[in-house]
């Protein structure tokens, strides 16, 4: 019996889950988690952001893989991981399935789900109801910025407060001149470019607020990608910096794919240092009074 590699995800919104019904096939009007096949050279992160794309044309930041579910269908064999995700850019629009519904936890058994997709639920169930007990729901999440969301940009560039490390570029306190301008740029050649640059904000679910930005972009002469993450200073203390580095760590390995994240900063920055070290960068040397760390997809995905 064949095996089919697939790729599912569970879109969240808060406490609802996405759940999608099929439009074909001897299954149709089953219920299931929207995803697909992963290609030949694909890591299952990367196509499940592009099948949710291609299906739903939307773009989404995989949050943590949940569990793999095995099923025996009559005509092959079922490999499926699941991922738990949220959407970034877009909105959900159905491209292929018949109709779609989010659910709030206590409604999911009422569906007719496909057997790989109901053999899910119970653990779905079960880590939802541990986050909340543990206090783990992110605060936070990825939101990719629309021509419109500028000011937001160049509010962070003209703070004195949030640009105080860049100072010594940017003398006397670090802000970046003409920073509309600045931004226009970053539109064209940052936005949209992954897996070679990727830029976003770091938006507060509870009430959508931006408290910072990250980014990464490849080296090719060190073959790595160098990566950035600022707060916006009155929402520092809050650690939102901890989150945010996980949040672009997940984006670059799970669903860019790419193979090593770098950064450097002053060795005098205590607290960066020991938030990168509990992300699991290690350092690789020390030069003119910067630290340089690592982290390779091996290390970050064992």
């Amino acid at each position: 019996m064949k095996t089919l590699h697939v790729v599912a995800a569970v879109i969240r919104d808060g406490a609802r889950i996405f759940a999608t019904q099929r439009g074909y096939g001897p299954w149709k009007d089953y219920w299931e988690f929207p995803g697909g096949k992963v290609e030949p050279g694909e890591t299952p992160e990367a196509a499940l952001v592009r099948e949710i794309r291609e299906e739903l044309g939307a773009q989404i930041a995989i949050d943590a893989y949940l569990t793999t579910s095995e099923w025996d269908y009559p005509e092959f064999h079922l490999h499926m991981r699941c991922y738990l995700a949220h959407v970034t850019d877009g909105e959900l629009t159905l491209r292929e399935h018949e109709a779609a519904r989010w659910l709030a936890m206590d409604e999911l058994d009422a569906l007719d789900w496909l057997p790989a997709d109901r053999a899910i639920l119970p653990l779905l169930r079960e880590t939802e109801t541990q986050n909340q007990r543990n206090g783990k729901e992110n605060a936070l999440q990825l939101y990719l910025p629309k021509p419109e969301d500028g000011w937001f940009y160049v509010k962070m560039l003209s703070d004195p407060a949030t640009m105080a490390y860049n100072a010594p570029w940017f003398p006397p306190d670090g802000c970046i001149p003409n920073a509309a301008e600045e931004w226009a740029a970053m539109r064209e050649n940052w936005i949209g470019r992954e897996p070679e640059r990727f830029y976003a904000y770091l938006q507060r679910k509870s009430d959508g607020a931006f408290v910072g930005d990250v980014n990464f972009h490849y080296i090719p002469e060190r073959d790595w990608w160098d990566m950035g993450i600022v707060i916006y200073a009155p929402e520092r203390g809050k650690g939102y910096g901890k989150e945010g580095l996980c949040l672009l760590i997940d984006r670059a390995f799970r669903t860019a794919g790419i193979s090593r994240l770098h950064n450097e900063f002053e060795t005098t920055r205590g607290a960066a240092y020991r938030v990168h070290k509990a992300a699991g960068f290690r350092e690789t040397g020390r030069e003119d009074g910067n630290v340089h760390l690592l982290l390779t997809r091996e290390e970050y995905l064992k």
